[in-house]
Parts: structure tokens; sequence; C-alpha cells
């Protein structure tokens, strides 16, 4: 197989994979939204604060963190010299003025593989959460709603290093975070959350390793700009 064919073939499998990460949020809000429904057919409205304390899932955020400095240029939240350690990429691409990043997604930035079989890095700050799901929904509690709904397969809590306050998932399919596409979401608030994917099909385990550590970097970089 020519060198070309396999960067071609390497390209589709990329895009695909990227699509994937989209489909996957909008999966998540749309459970979360559907929720909301549920709620108000309920009660005749938003549900109580009675009801989110009884049937919340995921563990609260109790020290809130503003990612206001960084949303008009996502790509400050790694530092180059750092991302270096994971493998050769691109220049970074920032995105918030897409309709994703305006409209569903909120801002991110993206470090795309040097070439085949390095890791291709993302990661997106989720501001525009509360605006699709009810409090109730909003948040990691969206995720974990989308697992308890079956909208997603897959969610293992975790503590990235050093930072137990701030609770973490990896989520997804599994048929995806196995074959090297691993998402990393960290709480910021309880109805605010960023979000890491490492595309890695070569070394799928490394994929969510990658997703953890980039992780654990930026939301040290949050922390260090509200000090």
């Amino acid at each position: 197989m020519s060198s070309t064919v396999r960067a071609s073939r390497w390209l589709q499998r990329l895009g695909s994979s990227i699509v994937s990460w989209l489909t996957g949020v909008s999966l998540v809000l749309a459970s979360a939204c559907a929720g909301s429904e549920d709620a108000d057919r309920t009660h005749g409205g938003r549900a109580s604060s009675t009801d989110t304390q009884s049937t919340r899932l995921s563990p609260r955020v109790v020290s809130p963190i503003d990612p206001g400095p960084f949303t008009e240029n996502p790509c400050r939240l790694v530092p180059e010299d750092k991302l270096a350690s994971f493998g050769h990429v691109k220049s970074p691409q920032p995105d918030v003025n897409s309709n994703a990043a305006k409209k569903l997604l909120g801002p991110g930035c993206t470090w795309l593989a040097a070439s085949t079989g390095e890791p291709t890095i993302g990661i997106r700050i989720h501001t525009l959460q509360a605006q699709h799901a009810d409090t109730a929904f909003e948040g990691l509690e969206g995720i974990y709603q989308a697992k308890k709904s079956g909208k997603i397969d897959h969610l293992q809590p975790l503590l990235l290093p050093g930072r137990p306050e701030y609770p973490a998932v990896v989520y997804g399919q599994a048929s995806d975070i196995n074959a090297g596409t691993c998402t990393v979401s960290v709480g910021l608030a309880d109805d605010l959350t960023f979000s890491v994917q490492t595309i890695q099909e070569e070394d799928p385990k490394n994929a969510c390793l990658i997703a953890q550590k980039v992780a654990s970097i930026a939301l040290e970089a949050m922390l260090a700009a509200g000090d």
C-alpha cells in the first residue's frame, strides 16, 4: 500500500473519530434535554431543588472554577512544550467562531497528529451546557444521565492527581474507546465541564492516559489563572 493511500485512510478515520466525538456530545445534550422534558411533564415546570438533590447521580463540584480567561483561546490551556511529551502534533487550531463552538459545544482547540501513529488531541470548554438542559441535567450530571438512559455505554469515574475536588469521568461508547478514541470530562462547576479527547488508534490504551494527563494540565492552568 502506498504512503498516499495510507495517509488518505488515516485522515478518513480521523474525520470519523471527530464526528463521533461531536455526535457523542450531542447525544449527551439530547439526553439532558429529554430529562428536562420529563421533569416538565411530571412537575409542570423545571425540576425542583428537592428533586435535583434526591435524584442526582454525579458528584458535586465544591469549588467552582471560572474558565473565562481561556474561552477566547482554549489553546492556551496546554503549553506546546507539555504537548510535546505526548507525541508530535501540528500547530493548535482554535475553534471559537464555528457554529459548533457558538451554538452547541462551546470553545475548543485541536492539535492534529503530525503523522500517522501520533495522537490527535482536542479540548473543549462546554460553556453552553446551561442553555441546553434543566439544572438537574447540567454538567457531569448530563453524562451520568446519558449512561443511565443508554445514550452511552461507558462511564468510568476518575480522580485527577491531587485534585479530588474536581470530579472527572472517561465516557462514551466502549467500542470507540477500545478503538483508540478516549474522552475525559472534568467538572468545573455543577453545571459546567470541560473535556479532552485523544485519538490514537495505534495505541488505544495510551489514548486514555494522554487524555487524563492533558485534562490535569488544563485544570491546573485554570486554577492558576484564578489565583
